[in-house]
């Protein structure tokens, strides 16, 4: 699933659908928005659940069993901006991802995918 920039969608939800295809092996979330000044979302950025890192805590040291690390800094994205006919248009898609992606058997176990 490598997408041309400039595909257009109806709506936000529509371009999180498109980027949540099932199957595909890794969970989304959304992460940046910019709103107008009257709450319409101007854009949006969709990016892979392991997206960042996971900030130290200073109760770590009291902590008997961590848990496992599921952020792995992956740069995997997609971003969509509102035009003046209303629809959503790509112009941004980062495919590639700094992790093993999951087995399709296996995709309806990640959050985003969930019903």
């Amino acid at each position: 699933m490598v997408p041309k920039v400039g595909l257009e969608f109806e709506s936000e939800e529509d371009a999180y659908r498109f980027y949540n295809a099932e199957k595909v092996g890794f969970g989304i979330r959304r992460s940046k928005m910019h709103k107008s000044d009257v709450g319409e979302i101007l854009d949006r950025v969709f990016v892979c659940a392991c997206e960042g890192k996971r900030t130290r805590n200073k109760r770590d040291d009291d902590v008997k069993q961590h848990r496992l690390e599921t952020r792995f800094s992956c740069k995997a994205k997609m971003g969509v901006s509102s035009r003046s006919n209303g629809k959503y248009k790509i112009f941004k898609f980062i495919y590639e991802h700094s992790h093993d992606l999951i087995s399709p058997s296996k995709s309806h176990f990640l959050r985003s995918h969930g019903s």
